[in-house]
């Protein structure tokens, strides 16, 4: 016990903050479909309560019908299939390094004529930045490239696109060689030349399908919360979440501002134990 929380220890995470409902269907309904879900399966969204601190006994059964009474997610839901051919993974050895770009569109049109959408993913960490653009030349790229990787990351070794114009350009070519960036371009005309492009593509789109329903001309301002979905959501192919790989911590989420949790009493005891 601390105070009126009853705790149960975690060897892996941190200490879990056992609650009972109502509290569990909050929890649930705060990281499926809130500000801060993705509509996440039933084996996801468990993951996810438990990495953000919570536990009940129920939590895997609980998640998994949870997101199978979800009407968006039966309707937009991936259809599962064989990939086309083996894959073959690309791997990087430190955050940042190495990242993949490309462009996605056209999408609905929203304000300001915005109809496409730049998408980079950092080959270590799976973080994923994310722009909506009413253009796509070859300065859209620079800037985006710019101001969200490099100014925010530091300068990769690398960056992994397509063959596009907006890519291959003299003036694009100038830029990466002047922050000693290579490029490496993917197979014109094969798509899965760029895995690791594709695979964030589809998780932002089928993410943005299940938040707005008629509301396709709404995107821009939803990609923001998509983004933090994904970010604070654990990868199977790291066993994490972007934000903790990239931050070293976890977010806090809205769920643990009205859910009592470890996570907020630790910071406030470290606040009052440093005064």
């Amino acid at each position: 016990m601390k105070g009126d929380m009853l705790i149960r220890r975690s060897y892996y995470g941190p200490h879990l903050t056992c609650i009972k409902y109502p509290q569990t269907l909050e929890v649930l309904c705060k990281i499926h479909d809130g500000e801060c879900g993705n509509h996440a399966g039933g084996r996801s969204l468990a993951q996810k309560a438990l990495s953000i601190g919570y536990f009940w006994p129920t939590m895997r059964k609980d998640s998994t019908e949870y997101a199978r009474r979800c009407d968006r997610c039966q309707r937009y839901k991936p259809v599962p299939g064989l990939p086309a051919e083996e894959y073959h993974p690309q791997n990087s050895p430190w955050p940042f390094m190495q990242w993949a770009i490309d462009l996605v569109g056209p999408m609905p049109t929203a304000p300001a004529n915005k109809e496409m959408m730049i998408v980079a993913t950092d080959y270590f960490t799976k973080w994923i930045e994310a722009e909506a653009l009413s253009s796509t030349k070859e300065a859209d790229v620079e800037r985006f490239i710019w101001k969200n990787i490099i100014c925010r990351f530091g300068c990769p070794q690398s960056i992994v696109t397509d063959n596009g114009t907006q890519f291959v350009g003299r003036q694009i070519t100038a830029f990466f060689a002047k922050y000693g960036i290579k490029q490496h371009l993917s197979t014109p005309r094969y798509p899965q030349g760029n895995g690791q492009a594709e695979a964030s593509n589809k998780i932002v789109l089928d993410c943005l399908k299940k938040r707005l329903e008629g509301a396709e001309g709404k995107w821009v301002d939803e990609l923001p919360g998509v983004l933090w979905a994904y970010r604070t959501t654990k990868r199977r192919s790291t066993g994490e979440t972007p934000f903790s790989l990239a931050y070293g911590t976890e977010a806090i989420i809205p769920p643990h501002i009205t859910v009592p949790s470890m996570s907020i009493e630790w910071a406030v005891l470290t606040k009052t134990a440093g005064r």
